[in-house]
């Protein structure tokens, strides 16, 4: 069996998603494909979808207030977003 975990051209958060999901996928079983596999796959799709959404809107509002020259409260949105983005990764 073929694997990427021993690519050095991969960043460190696909090293650690290969290293956790390897030992899953090698180990299920073709029943485990639509009662815990493809449930958890589509929960992931929509938090993509939702972070994305949120990412776009975050975006725009940035551009909408460097346009009107307001800079208020910037960071604590920033913060935010970056948090959503860890736990997206992570999770």
């Amino acid at each position: 069996m073929l694997t990427n975990i021993d690519n050095v051209s991969l960043t460190i958060h696909t090293h650690f998603i290969l290293a956790r999901t390897q030992p899953i996928i090698v180990n299920a079983t073709s029943e485990m494909l639509t009662t815990d596999i493809l449930p958890v796959a589509q929960k992931l799709k929509e938090q993509a979808r939702n972070l994305a959404k949120e990412e776009e809107a975050f975006q725009v509002k940035k551009r909408s207030r460097h346009t009107e020259g307001e800079d208020g409260t910037d960071i604590q949105e920033v913060c935010t977003i970056k948090l959503l983005m860890r736990l997206y990764i992570f999770s």
